[in-house]
């Protein structure tokens, strides 16, 4: 007995000191003292989860997997061995993998199977499936902390099918989690941009820019929504910050930019707009006829330019 609780001890302590190496930055350091641990003592593990986690920070990503399907491998019917490497698979991106971990279990039976299923399928854009998993996991009455991710999740789920009522409604169920981030904010913002309602959309559009500037597809979105409100000045204004944001400099983007400066009256913008649009395509015909109108309306005088 106590050899044993000795031995326990030292183990431990070699423990602590491969988490201080891995503080440190000295990963080679971390990864050999786990190895050892393993080897000496293969029922710790916290020693594999550990080293596997190294592997992911030393991008080496497969070995990662491969020491947690040995763990697996040893205890096959561990559940929490077979979500951990599932999850694991998830992180980085090997959606098929973890689908097929995750088929040893019925999603009713174990909720968690159900959710990382529905997070590899919504990966994959397989979103019917990918609904069925997240119904699951939310229908089950344990009370769990993903819940409300699970809500969002939802909400872009059926919004990608079309489904905009349903996606309106995870989405206030997401809220009481996610009511300060910008993507529930957008999100909402989407369903009534597709749904046609654009004055309701101005006020979550307007919210997720507030609370995430720098992401450029909300100044897309929003620079669309205003379009459509008749606010033209403002929609100018945040296509040309998802441009500043994104890089995007494309034809077709200049042709769009200058006829929302058509529909605020700046023809002399307009123009300069579908000049850059044929700097890119020379024979771009959009930009070609939009020239053409743009100069029309200032020989005729037809808008003063400020």
């Amino acid at each position: 007995m106590g050899i044993k609780v000795k031995n326990n001890f030292h183990i431990e302590n070699r423990m602590k000191a491969a988490m201080e190496y891995e503080v440190q930055g000295k990963l080679l350091h971390a990864v050999q003292i786990f190895r050892s641990i393993i080897e000496e003592a293969p029922e710790h593990l916290e020693a594999y989860y550990c080293l596997a986690n190294l592997y992911e920070q030393s991008d080496n990503v497969d070995s990662g997997v491969e020491l947690l399907e040995q763990l697996l491998e040893i205890d096959p019917i561990d559940k929490n061995r077979r979500l951990y490497l599932a999850q694991y698979l998830l992180h980085n991106t090997q959606w098929n993998k973890a689908i097929e971990v995750l088929s040893y279990f019925s999603p009713e039976e174990e909720p968690l199977a159900a959710f990382f299923l529905g997070c590899s399928y919504f990966m994959m854009k397989d979103y019917e499936i990918a609904k069925l998993n997240f119904q699951t996991f939310v229908s089950n009455k344990n009370e769990s902390d993903l819940k409300h991710e699970a809500f969002l999740y939802l909400t872009k789920i059926n919004l990608e099918l079309n489904n905009y009522e349903t996606a309106l409604n995870f989405a206030k169920r997401a809220e009481p989690v996610y009511f300060n981030y910008w993507e529930l904010s957008f999100l909402v913002a989407k369903i009534y941009y597709k749904m046609g309602m654009f004055e309701h959309a101005i006020k979550p559009i307007e919210k997720s820019i507030k609370q995430n500037q720098k992401i450029p597809e909300v100044y897309a979105l929003a620079g669309n929504i205003y379009l459509r409100a008749g606010q033209y000045l403002k929609a100018e204004k945040n296509l040309l910050k998802f441009s500043e944001l994104s890089g995007e400099t494309s034809p077709e983007f200049y042709v769009g930019l200058a006829k929302v400066c058509l529909k605020a009256d700046k023809a002399k913008d307009a123009l300069k707009y579908y000049e850059k649009a044929i700097q890119l395509d020379p024979e771009n015909d959009s930009a070609i006829a939009g020239i053409n109108s743009a100069k029309t309306i200032l020989n005729n005088n037809v808008v003063n330019d400020g």
